[in-house]
């Protein structure tokens, strides 16, 4: 049930409005029914104004839109306008299309006319829902960007929505989720919009329930946690184990594995990968990659096959994409990861590696290039 623990104004709204004020009361709805609980903690104030989100699920839009008394011009990935049908709501409600983790002058331009206007963006300046369930920092040029705006800012912190559904999640639970508002005059700093579900969770103890909870777990165990071995873990329904060494693990309804918090395991993997990452590559069998003009959109390639990662690049049969040249690496909900290699827009589709290729390929330059100081050789990229 949806509870509001303040009462909120109302006022005028901007020329999505119709749209709007229609879709409300059907997410409203949904969200009644998607969890035990949706609580508001505090209040909006008179647009116009800024809104920051920590982004924990994809329903994050939803949840504030539904409690919000003003629509909301949220900062959206380019990818989605691309969509045929997703894409033609999206414009509807008045999104602001932006390419993710690299500088986009269109979409700020497109804010300052909202904000002209006496409207309200949206941003959930992490830039990606997050996959350990703990706040990932602000985006570069953030915090400049809210502060040049000149308006009130709106920090929102969401709760429980990651318990709820884990970004690596197949299916889903059912539990509560609060969602915190907080008004300054300027953006305090990413310590305002800090929230660890562990933290929460651990002095809540709130019960998320459902089916299959461990479905999806490989995305984010790559490693068995008993004897180290490399994708030998699989779901179990409710646990996880290794074909390996026959080890197992049950995820409870408090999201904890064994009475411990699943981001400790994360912790853990990401130190082996470290290790892996420098003595051997990886290789992703069937992959679905694309490549599209970086400001259109539009589609110059699609192959499937075999991708390889090494200290070399990134290959996918005959694309090679140097390290050198990768460039605002991002992922997508799940299964895409994507990135920018000089004019043009790449996106990886694979199932269940997603998160791990992100990863390893952040280690690689990390370990190719400690310092950032990379020079970009055109001749290097075959596309």
């Amino acid at each position: 049930m949806l509870k509001e623990h303040h009462s909120v104004a109302t006022g005028t709204v901007s020329n999505v409005a119709p749209l709007w004020r229609l879709g409300k009361p059907l997410f409203a709805a949904y969200l009644s029914q998607r969890y035990t609980r949706c609580a508001l903690l505090g209040d909006f104030p008179k647009p116009p104004f800024v809104l920051l989100a920590n982004h924990l699920s994809a329903l994050d839009p939803f949840i504030i839109s539904v409690f919000s008394p003003y629509p909301i011009h949220w900062v959206a990935n380019r990818l989605i306008f691309h969509h045929p049908t997703l894409g033609v709501l999206i414009r509807m409600v008045g999104a602001i299309p932006k390419q993710k983790n690299y500088p986009d002058p269109r979409a700020v331009k497109q804010i300052f006319k909202v904000v002209e206007k006496g409207g309200i963006v949206g941003i959930f300046p992490e830039g990606s829902i997050t996959w350990s369930g703990n706040f990932e920092g602000v985006m570069p040029g953030t915090s400049k960007l809210v502060n040049t705006l000149g308006i009130p800012v709106v920090v929102v912190k969401i709760k429980g929505a990651w318990l709820a559904q884990p970004v690596w999640a197949e299916a889903r639970r059912k539990g509560p989720v609060e969602v915190e508002i907080n008004v300054y005059k300027n953006f305090p700093g990413e310590q305002a919009l800090f929230h660890s579900e562990w933290d929460w969770q651990l002095k809540q103890g709130f019960e998320y329930r459902g089916d299959h909870k461990s479905k999806g777990i490989e995305r984010v165990i790559w490693f068995c946690p008993a004897c180290g071995t490399f994708r030998s873990v699989e779901a179990l329904g409710d646990a996880f184990g290794c074909r390996h060494c026959r080890a197992q693990w049950i995820l409870d309804q408090y999201g904890l594995v064994e009475g411990i918090p699943l981001v400790d395991f994360m912790e853990a993997q990401k130190k082996w990968l470290s290790c892996f990452a420098q003595e051997r590559g990886l290789e992703i069998a069937g992959v679905l990659v694309s490549i599209r003009d970086r400001l259109s959109g539009r589609l110059k390639s699609l192959k499937r096959g075999m991708l390889r990662l090494n200290h070399e690049g990134l290959m996918i049969g005959n694309f090679h994409f140097p390290l050198s040249a990768i460039r605002a690496e991002n992922l997508f909900l799940k299964d895409i990861f994507e990135f920018l290699c000089l004019n043009w827009l790449v996106r990886v589709h694979t199932r269940y590696s997603s998160f791990l290729l992100y990863s390893m390929l952040k280690e690689s330059k990390r370990a190719t290039f400690p310092f950032e100081n990379r020079e970009i050789d055109k001749k290097t990229v075959t596309i």
